[in-house]
């Protein structure tokens, strides 16, 4: 294999180029501390002084050398100027090559850097390979092999010396896959595998496909006919699965190279797969991934479905109860009114018991007289009505209905999820789960629980009393019982108490973590590359944690209490109010965007790819294809059908480019990794342009905010659910997605809007963690809040500062030895102290979760989820969720305190509201219905929908740029001064539905009838 060119022109042209720096990093780098200042002093010659500076300057700033040639005049002036050398007599062809390599090796040695070269190379090597097989895409192994090199003190080499070790990788992962195929593989196995080129016999209309064309059809609809496929698939996946495990076993690939090669085979035609060189390694890889997919999707199906049904059954119990309630009035009303008149009866009865005045046998006879009223005889013909709504109790009554109406939704729901609780292969966390039990006895059974010999038999231990005694009539009713094991096993999958091990998302937690063989003989070497060492002591982090929460709670109430916070007010009944003051904005007279005329989407596109090259990370998803990306009016054509909801037959009609041609951009091109790295590259140069320094409010912080936002889809898609709130009675999903402080959007994903915002804040916070060198402040809205957000967080080394609704009244926690004390003359809510010894137990876990997201060997969602999805709380959680609340107490201190800091966090969260503005206005197709339903479809539309929001926003800047730059000194001062009230999120003069063109050349004439002639036919015919 030839070594690979990794990164595109424009990307390699960066890395080549020494970092911009503005004046405050000049003066930073470019200073020799003072134990250097003899040495340096003892160079005789100005180049040599100045050669030295600036390669000590861009080492420090980017451990790595660069030419000569690349060095920023700027810079050299700077310098220059520093040391008192006359700028024009600097020339570095002066600069010899024998002084640059002693400067460098001095540099090294100074800055405690190694070479790149001997066991330090090897150590890179290591790293790429791991990184290789992992299946990260070649530009962010370049990019992470970077920062390892860094984090370990090694000299970044040049761009071939990097290539060439990512190329040796590559080169070493598939060598010991082909010699495992080659020595592992069995008979079995390669006819398991040759048999999905076989086709199958035709279906009814005559059409034949192959196996494997089978195998790749999953969807991800409820509709009862897709889910009857869908098992077909999951049968014959399971089979072939089990058969090539032991292979799978021995080749120990990564999900991340599973998915990659099955990817390609669910592209590819059937003889592209079947040519090609490694053809068993790709199909063993796909039915991996795709019997996990399949399972995922019935997994999904059958929660939903089962959920779907329980909520019918409880409506129909409402319903018959509120109809039974109008029949019971009536009687209601006169047993009532019965009793009522039995009371002056019974007053009558104790009087002739307890008078005085008269003999037992009168006594007697005023009593036989008494009970020949006929009062009596109507409340007596009352005590059927009486026993049936004693009966009729509300528990009991609730109890019945639902039970019959769960047997009368058993049939509906047997027909969607009955076979696939027969073959997921779920398992129980613990020994004696009692749903387990039955689950497996009702999989030995096929199901088919009414041929059982003895009801006895039949497992109900799992079973309330209640359930028991309704199941176990004098008939048993099995349609209740198999639709009340559906409901235990969904709480018990929700739960966390059954996990399926061939699944994507319902393993068990344990499962998504480093190895424990792994991360016990190399955690120092995986803290390390995480960058994780803060965390190997938790008695050092919690002195730090007590020294912040001392000092923050005593600076807070001090505060308040001496009257020093002026934004404090005290309620009457005791509790405060704090008032957050808005930023006063100047009036803005500029004009920063035309408004004469609107500006294309496409331009706007087209422009910022000339400056971005964002259509080059669109590749293929072979990365061997020769054909590695498409022509740009493919690309952007492919991205506005995708990211206005067009689709790619609306654009094919209303442009130029062919719809064959968008279909194959779709199918290769957009995947939703290669669209998030088109929309960093967009980041990347917003971030880099001077304008957007105007716009943060802290040179040295990186705000940012994350919101979700409501989508409607048309399709009953496993991954929507309802929300009467935001869809009616319609299914919906939630866009959830990440802006900076300077307008990027650096990252959108998409989940259920039945999900937990709170669990996704992470996702995005490590992707954008890997660019980020200053210290990084994020924002959410009351739904990105949790215990865990804050204790995470923290680890990760970032600060967590949400807007939490009512934030006076949360609750406050206190450490050991430092507690939260009422004050006088208002209270907090208090929750005692916290318990850090479970902290302490857990603290090896944690920083095994920490490093697992960390590298990103499992999404932060994935595993936040499952955390909080056990219904007995997991160690880890809580422990995470004890520290999170001694953060979440500081925060909240320092949150009452600053009302700048609540200001900042408002105005952070504005920003992604209009964000979330723009976004509505682009979804201009199918009335704003989405009609995609599977998790890929949606995730490559949501991060399409992005990359055209910061193409805009992009676009803004540089035309804002553009008028800086051609203004007069005076007009660029005021300019400058009024951009910090402006925002780049702008659109009103960008055209998004295209112009219209009334020249003579596009009218196509398509209707040629002769009216006179036709008319007068017309009234021949008559």
């Amino acid at each position: 294999m030839a070594r690979l060119d990794v990164l595109d022109p424009v990307a390699r042209r960066e890395f080549e180029r020494p970092p911009q720096l503005n004046l405050q990093q000049q003066i930073y780098f470019f200073e020799v501390p003072d134990w250097m200042q003899d040495q340096f002093d003892g160079f005789e010659t100005p180049i040599n002084r100045i050669g030295f500076m600036m390669q000590w300057g861009y080492f420090k700033a980017s451990g790595r050398f660069f030419k000569t040639v690349t060095f920023a005049k700027s810079d050299i002036f700077f310098v220059a100027d520093q040391l008192c050398i006359d700028q024009s007599g600097i020339d570095f062809n002066n600069y010899r090559s024998s002084t640059l390599g002693r400067h460098r090796q001095l540099i090294r040695q100074a800055l405690g850097f190694s070479s790149f070269g001997g066991a330090h190379k090897v150590m890179v090597q290591k790293e790429a390979l791991h990184l290789v097989e992992r299946q990260v895409h070649p530009e962010r192994v370049f990019w992470a092999l970077c920062a390892f090199m860094r984090a370990h003190r090694i000299e970044v080499p040049t761009y071939h010396a990097l290539c060439e070790t990512i190329s040796q990788g590559v080169r070493d992962s598939e060598q010991r896959l082909d010699h495992i195929i080659e020595q592992s593989i069995t008979e079995d196995q390669v006819i398991n595998l040759n048999e999905l080129f076989e086709k199958l016999p035709p279906d009814a209309s005559g059409r034949s496909i192959h196996q494997l064309a089978k195998l790749k059809s999953a969807q991800e609809l409820l509709q009862l006919g897709v889910i009857r496929h869908n098992l077909d698939l999951l049968k014959d996946l399971k089979r072939r699965y089990h058969i090539i495990l032991p292979l799978l076993t021995r080749l120990d690939l990564s999900e991340e190279m599973i998915e990659y090669y099955a990817e390609y085979v669910l592209r590819a035609e059937i003889f592209q797969v079947k040519r090609r060189l490694r053809k068993y390694l790709i199909l063993c890889s796909f039915v991996s991934y795709q019997y996990f997919h399949v399972s995922d999707i019935l997994l999904q199906t059958f929660l939903q479905s089962t959920n779907l049904a329980c909520s019918q059954a409880e409506e129909k119990r409402d319903a018959r109860m509120l109809a039974d309630q109008h029949e019971n009035l009536a009687n209601v009303d006169a047993i009532l009114t019965s009793y009522l008149a039995q009371a002056d009866f019974v007053r009558q009865i104790q009087k002739v018991a307890f008078s005085l005045d008269q003999t037992h046998e009168e006594k007697y006879t005023g009593w036989m007289q008494l009970m020949k009223a006929d009062s009596l005889d109507g409340f007596l013909k009352l005590v059927p009505s009486v026993e049936k709504l004693h009966k009729q109790t509300v528990k009991q009554q609730q109890g019945a209905y639902l039970y019959q109406a769960l047997s009368e939704q058993s049939r509906s729901l047997m027909n969607r999820v009955a076979d696939i609780m027969r073959h997921l292969e779920f398992r129980a966390q613990h020994p004696d789960n009692q749903v387990i039990k039955a689950l497996s006895f009702y999989q030995q059974k096929a199901g088919n629980i009414s041929q059982i010999s003895k009801i006895t038999d039949l497992p109900v231990d799992f079973l309330t009393r209640d359930e028991r005694h309704s199941v176990l009539q004098t008939v048993p009713d099995l349609a209740l019982y198999r639709v009340l094991l559906a409901r235990y096993v969904m709480e018990e999958l929700k739960g966390a108490r059954i996990t399926v091990r061939t699944s994507h998302t319902h393993k068990a937690f344990e499962d998504y973590l480093i190895d424990e063989v792994t991360w016990q003989s190399q955690k120092q070497t995986l803290l390390e590359r995480a960058g994780l060492r803060s965390l190997e002591s938790w008695p050092t982090l919690r002195t730090d944690l007590e020294t912040r929460f001392k000092e923050q709670m005593a600076q807070t109430l001090e505060a308040i209490n001496t009257g020093e916070n002026l934004f404090v007010r005290k309620r009457k009944k005791g509790g405060l109010r704090f008032v957050t003051p808005n930023k006063q904005k100047k009036t803005v007279s500029i004009d920063f965007y035309p408004k004469d005329f609107y500006v294309s989407i496409y331009e706007v596109l087209h422009t910022v790819d000339r400056y971005t090259q964002f259509t080059q990370a669109l590749k293929h998803r072979m990365e061997h294809n020769q054909e590695q990306v498409l022509p740009t009016t493919v690309n952007l054509a492919a991205l506005i059908g995708w990211g206005c909801n067009l689709g790619l037959h609306h654009m094919a009609k209303t442009s130029s480019v062919p719809l064959s041609d968008l279909e194959r951009a779709t199918n290769w091109y957009f995947s939703s990794k290669n669209v998030l790295l088109a929309n960093d590259r967009v980041t990347g140069l917003m971030n880099l342009l001077p304008v957007s320094a105007s716009f943060r409010e802290q040179e040295s912080v990186y705000r940012s905010a994350s919101d979700g936002q409501k989508y409607t889809l048309a399709p009953d898609s496993i991954h929507a659910n309802y929300s009467a709130k935001y869809f009616g009675k319609d299914k919906g999903v939630t866009i959830y997605s990440f802006i900076s402080e300077t307008y990027p959007v650096f990252y959108t994903t998409m989940f259920s809007s039945g999900d937990y915002e709170a669990w996704y804040v992470m996702d995005g916070l490590l992707h954008n963690a890997s660019t980020m060198s200053m210290e990084q402040i994020h924002s959410t809205d009351t739904h990105g809040v949790t215990d865990l957000n804050f204790a995470v967080t923290h680890l990760q080394a970032m600060i967590f500062q949400p807007r939490i609704k009512d934030f006076h009244l949360a609750t406050l926690y206190g450490m050991p030895g430092i507690p939260v004390v009422p004050q006088e003359g208002y209270a907090f809510k208090t929750g005692g102290v916290v318990n850090t010894a479970i902290i302490a137990e857990q603290w090896d876990t944690i920083q095994r979760f920490m490093v697992t997201i960390k590298l990103n060997h499992a999404l932060p969602s994935t595993l936040l989820r499952r955390l909080t999805s056990y219904s007995s709380y997991h160690p880890v959680y809580r422990a995470l969720r004890e520290l999170g609340r001694i953060v979440k107490t500081t925060f909240l201190f320092q949150y009452m305190h600053e009302e700048e800091t609540r200001r900042r966090v408002n105005h952070q969260l504005t920003k992604i509201e209009n964000m979330h503005q723009l976004a509505g206005e682009l979804n201009l197709g199918k009335n704003g219905l989405i009609r995609y339903s599977s998790k890929e479809d949606l995730l490559v539309m949501a991060r399409s929908k992005q990359l055209l929001i910061n193409a805009m926003t992009c676009w803004n800047m540089l035309h804002i740029t553009q008028k800086l730059r051609e203004a007069s000194p005076e007009k660029r001062a005021e300019m400058l001064s009024c951009l910090p009230d402006t925002a780049p999120l702008s659109w009103k003069h960008i055209n998004f539905q295209g112009e219209y063109d009334f020249s003579e050349k596009t009218l196509r004439n398509l209707v040629s009838l002769e009216l006179a002639e036709l008319l007068e036919n017309e009234s021949s015919q008559g």
